[in-house]
């Protein structure tokens, strides 16, 4: 199976800081670093690619467009669009980052840490 994929052909995508995204790059998914000011154009290249299924954004990203995100957002049908802590910023969340690595490598079939 390839790991880009949730097993039904449709790839995952996840879009953050460098550290965030290049933790979900180590387990297979695919990452595209982005500024806040990007994250409307980066969206754009993803959104309406038959091939992907979750586009997984970074809090920090979202809440400088959170009117156009969540607009997007509630027109998307696929895509679906979920926000998730940056590494960057754990204390905004209280996020065990450990544990939520360990859920997404157990969901994706790889072996955890």
């Amino acid at each position: 199976m390839d790991r880009t994929s949730n097993g039904r052909g449709y790839r995952v995508v996840v879009i953050g800081d460098e550290e965030t995204v290049n933790l979900f790059r180590l387990i297979g998914y695919v990452g595209h670093v982005a500024s806040a000011s990007e994250l409307l154009d980066v969206l754009g290249k993803y959104v309406g690619r038959e091939d992907v299924g979750l586009i997984v954004v970074t809090y920090d990203l979202v809440e400088e467009n959170i009117d156009k995100y969540f607009e997007l957002k509630a027109r998307l049908r696929k895509p679906l669009l979920v926000e998730i802590p940056s590494i960057r910023n754990p204390w905004k969340t209280g996020i065990d980052y450990l544990e939520l690595f360990r859920r997404v490598v157990a969901g994706s079939g790889a072996e955890s840490p």
